[in-house]
């Protein structure tokens, strides 16, 4: 029982990779991408410290933020207008909302 569970898991571990290695030797830009929220064709996600988003259609995102802070756990309201995440701007981690647009 022991030998099956660990050449599945050898095997499962073994075909990520694979997979994986092909993906990202076909990805030109990588990055450490997170928290990623999606609402129809608009993507927000986390890298650099900063929320971006993209819609699935294109091929480059847009800076939302660019404060010292990181921002996080970006949420997309029902009707696509408003992202709301997470910040530490002033001390405490507090929850923000602004247009999808960008803005204040």
């Amino acid at each position: 029982m022991k030998l099956r569970r660990s050449v599945a898991h050898c095997m499962l571990a073994l075909g990520t990779l694979a997979c994986s290695s092909m993906i990202f030797a076909n990805a030109s830009n990588q990055g450490y991408y997170r928290a990623p929220a999606l609402n129809d064709q608009t993507l927000v996600f986390t890298a650099e410290g900063d929320l971006w988003t993209k819609q699935l259609n294109q091929t480059k995102a847009s800076r939302l933020t660019s404060l010292a802070a990181e921002e996080l756990d970006a949420t997309i309201s029902k009707d696509g207008k408003w992202v709301a995440y997470t910040a530490n701007y002033e001390g405490a981690t507090e929850v923000y909302v602004m247009p999808i647009e960008g803005g204040v």
